[in-house]
């Protein structure tokens, strides 16, 4: 009996000790090959017949990486980003189940691409799409009465692109992003994407400013590259 007992304990204490999600992400999307994949996928299959929760996860990334295949041949960027998007919505959302998720993803389109170089700048990946805001100083001039002097400064805490949808970071740390109403509606989910693997993704209901606007904050925000998708 005693045996029993130990063998039931062990079996519980293997499905209480979760696949974490990089790991079960790198099992699902690896190439299948080498002694150590094989010793991995026995382990990954074992654990999965007997954990609900993990099972659950990996029945989602199967789905996922099914999809995500239909962009590989064609756009190896866009296969990650499905990855990254998936991730992020397990974190977000974890209430929902793989395959829910995985509708989800379908409804998130990228909006851009962003560094935050400090707090004071932002700099822009896809930097032919986004724009510096000008401001124009008007003073007059010290050489007569009916002259004046134009000085014009970009101002680097804030970026536009081509439909002048805007990000802006503050000292706070505070981003602030403002969207078109006329293409995204109050209600939609905004996803911030922080690349450093060790940030957690934040997820915001966009919320009408005004007749023309929709906006959204996140807090907290640090130098380093994001990426923003949009529920639309």
């Amino acid at each position: 009996m005693a045996n029993v007992r130990t063998e039931t304990t062990d079996r519980r204490t293997a499905a209480e000790e979760h696949i974490s999600y990089e790991e079960m992400a790198d099992y699902v999307f690896s190439d299948g090959r080498g002694g150590d994949f094989i010793k991995t996928a026995a382990r990954i299959n074992r654990h999965v017949m007997s954990c609900p929760a993990c099972g659950e996860m990996y029945r989602g990334l199967m789905a996922l990486r099914d999809r995500a295949e239909e962009y590989a041949a064609v756009d190896t960027v866009q296969e990650k980003l499905l990855i990254r998007l998936f991730r992020a919505l397990l974190i977000t959302e974890p209430e929902k189940a793989g395959e829910k998720i995985l509708e989800d993803c379908r409804r998130f389109k990228l909006w851009l691409s962003f560094r935050v170089k400090n707090l004071r700048e932002l700099a822009g990946i896809n930097a032919e799409a986004l724009t510096y805001p000008r401001l124009v100083t008007v003073m007059r001039s010290a050489t007569g009465p009916d002259e004046v002097e134009k000085t014009e400064s970009v101002i680097r805490s804030s970026l536009f692109d081509r439909q002048k949808n805007r990000v802006s970071i503050g000292l706070d740390g505070t981003l602030s992003l403002y969207f078109d109403s006329a293409e995204y509606s109050a209600g939609s989910r905004v996803l911030i994407l922080p690349d450093d693997g060790d940030a957690d993704p934040q997820m915001i209901e966009l919320v009408r400013y005004d007749d023309s606007i929709c906006y959204v904050r996140f807090e907290g925000i640090s130098p380093g590259k994001y990426t923003v998708m949009v529920e639309r």
